[in-house]
């Protein structure tokens, strides 16, 4: 599958999953997003993106690194998004999403495989070398579409010890990332 193809794909399929979880997708608190591989700098961006667009706390984990210590945290307060990059570990994604249920209902999964629930994001597999560019895309447009929605009262005084810093570049909230 042709790389740009299977990002086009990833974003119209990422806008209709947003719709048919808005609900759980705008009322994110805390997040966690697990990953294997070459998909946990996908986590780790994901989770970046969806800090500094919302203000909330996200933080991005190898899987098994959750597994051991950050996943004792988890309670139905945190949402946990499970990235399933195809390779290998992919029964082990799966597994996790299956079973993460019993600490919170607020579980994402984004993979190749088809599945019949409507928190799962089925997106086009491609090559593990290019797989950030499509995994990234969910988390930008949560971001981007959520970004009008969440209220974060220390914007102003982020953005103004953002300038005093130096930071890459003044933020409207109007970004989307992509």
């Amino acid at each position: 599958l042709d790389v740009a193809k299977a990002m086009e794909d990833t974003i119209e399929k990422t806008y209709e999953w947003f719709e048919d979880n808005k609900e759980g997708l705008i009322d994110l608190r805390r997040v966690q997003i697990c990953a294997y591989g070459t998909s946990y700098a996908s986590a780790i961006e994901g989770a970046l993106k969806l800090a500094e667009c919302t203000g909330h706390g996200a933080t991005g984990y190898e899987m098994e690194e959750f597994l051991h210590g950050p996943s004792f945290e988890t309670n139905e307060d945190r949402s946990v998004f499970i990235i399933d990059s195809g390779d290998r570990s992919s029964e082990r994604a799966r597994a996790l999403y299956e079973n993460i249920h019993v600490l919170t209902s607020r579980v994402y999964l984004i993979t190749s495989h088809k599945y019949d629930d409507k928190k799962v994001l089925t997106i086009p597999m491609v090559s593990e070398y290019f797989s950030s560019l499509v995994n990234n895309i969910p988390f930008q447009i949560i971001a981007a579409k959520g970004r009008d929605v969440w209220n974060n009262p220390l914007d102003s005084i982020r953005r103004e010890m953002s300038e005093k810093m130096g930071y890459k570049s003044a933020k409207t909230g109007k970004e989307l990332g992509l």
